[in-house]
């Protein structure tokens, strides 16, 4: 696919905060150290330099002071860098099954978990949380037949099958998936119904449908851009049941993407100032080798298909945990009707109004309560409440976690969804009433900005290829071209 590309940052190490736009280019500005004017005809002899090298397509030069190198990549390149990364994940998660041992749970078998924020393996508990309310979550939807693209060792699967008619699980990698059987073997036995496959995410040539669930769990950040993502999502719409749920699970939530990183730079440096802390977590961010997405990403593929409601983007079940805090669940249905709510309410109009949250768990009514702070932000430290834009102080964060836990004292089914808003210090509350089913509370919406697609995730393959270009060609240019010219301080910008 081509691509246009802009880089992280330069070799100075500055983030120049500029945008990467999906199209066909890699743009580098270069900038002459000493300010002085490029010499007569050096864009040519540049340009011709350039056109010579392997994989460039086209090479535009503007302006002097800065002289700006925009330069088209070939499309095999991009094709190539797309088959080095799955070939890269399929061997990674490979040999981190054969090089671990699995938990002594052979059914909780988490061994390829580390925290991105300690690099220490994952607690055991909190990964137990967090597959049992994957379980539940998905379990709760009542499917027969279900398709799980990227099964892995079976956390999910082994929890799910058994209840199913038929389970189609697939993974790119096939010592991943002996491992899943061995484990079943171990433990019971294969579900009846039950099939393996070991392809790409992409490919789900000769699966026949229709599925009443199509889950894609912690697998899209591995993922190598937007365009593969999508092609994924539009294959596996291809097999619901026209009322079937496609579920995309724990995925990286780009608007809080600094905020993660800030808590990881904090983890090994507690007292560095916010500013530095700040500075430290961006570039980590810009440099992030994964696909890190925003809901309303999600909310943009749906209004492609006309039998996609929205987007049902919830933060996951569960304490509070890297994993909770920086990660979501989409629920995506097929189909075009949209349930209103009973009743909308900015939090505003509630926060001093504890009277009144009684009346939200109605018999069958499901509500929805907008803007309320995020109490699982609210614990940042201090250096890393600026990356999320502020959080809310510890007493309104309070005040926010006893709303929620009151509902659920009511009898009431709480999801905590992505605001509408999109404000990342923010969630909405959905809340239905004792009477209410799973189904009930699937209430897709529209998520709406003016950011353009490309600033709604990262390319972690586009990243890594215009890195290794920016080297190639620069030292090309260096080597071919003696005479005094200006530096080119490369800025693939993010």
């Amino acid at each position: 696919m081509p691509l246009r590309c802009t880089s992280p940052q330069s070799r100075s190490g500055r983030n120049r905060g500029g945008r990467r736009a999906m199209g066909d280019s890699v743009v580098s500005t270069g900038e002459a150290d000493t300010g002085a004017r490029p010499a007569a005809g050096y864009a040519d002899r540049l340009r011709a330099v350039l056109l010579a090298q392997d994989g460039v397509a086209r090479v535009e030069i503007t302006g002097d002071r800065p002289l700006s190198v925009r330069i088209d990549v070939a499309e095999r390149i991009r094709e190539d860098a797309l088959a080095r990364h799955l070939d890269d994940v399929d061997q990674v998660f490979g040999m981190m099954v054969e090089t671990s041992e699995a938990d002594h749970d052979t059914s909780l078998d988490t061994s390829v978990w580390v925290s991105g924020i300690t690099r220490q393996p994952m607690d055991t508990e909190v990964m137990r949380e967090w597959v049992d309310a994957t379980v539940a979550a998905i379990t709760e939807l009542r499917p027969r037949r279900v398709l799980e693209i990227g099964c892995g060792t079976g956390l999910l699967l082994s929890r799910i099958a058994p209840d199913c008619d038929r389970y189609v699980g697939t993974d790119i990698s096939d010592r991943v998936l002996a491992r899943l059987l061995a484990n079943l073997d171990r433990t019971g036995g294969r579900p009846n119904g039950l099939h393996t496959l070991r392809r790409p995410a992409h490919d789900l040539s000769g699966i026949d449908g229709p599925f009443d669930v199509v889950v894609v769990n912690s697998v899209v950040q591995y993922f190598p851009s937007v365009p593969y993502l999508w092609s994924v999502l539009d294959s596996a719409w291809d097999l619901l049941a026209p009322d079937g749920v496609l579920f995309v699970g724990d995925v990286r939530s780009q608007p809080l993407l600094t905020a993660y990183h800030a808590e990881s730079v904090l983890a090994t440096a507690p007292r560095a100032p916010a500013a530095q802390v700040l500075a430290h977590a961006r570039r980590r961010a810009a440099q992030d080798p994964e696909l890190v997405i925003s809901p309303e990403l999600f909310s943009r593929w749906a209004d492609r298909h006309p039998d996609a409601a929205g987007v049902d983007a919830r933060l996951k079940r569960g304490g509070d945990n890297e994993l909770t805090r920086y990660r979501y669940d989409v629920f995506l249905p097929r189909s075009t009707a949209t349930l209103p709510f009973v009743q909308e309410l900015p939090w505003a109009e509630l926060q001093d109004a504890e009277e009144r949250w009684p009346a939200l768990v109605g018999d069958r009514s499901v509500s929805l309560v907008l803007d309320v702070p995020n109490p699982r932000l609210s614990g940042l430290p201090p250096q890393a409440v600026a990356a999320v834009g502020g959080a809310a102080g510890r007493a309104r964060a309070d005040r926010a976690a006893g709303f929620v836990d009151g509902l659920r004292a009511a009898g009431g089914t709480v999801h905590l969804r992505w605001p509408r808003s999109q404000r990342p210090g923010l969630l909405d509350v959905v809340v239905g009433g004792p009477g209410t089913t799973p189904r009930d509370l699937l209430r897709p919406s529209r998520l709406r900005s003016d950011a353009e697609l490309s600033q709604l995730a990262s390319d972690p393959v586009l990243s890594r290829l215009t890195a290794t270009l920016e080297r190639r060609w620069h030292k090309a240019v260096l080597g071919a071209l003696p005479e005094p010219h200006p530096h080119l301080d490369y800025d693939i910008r993010s």
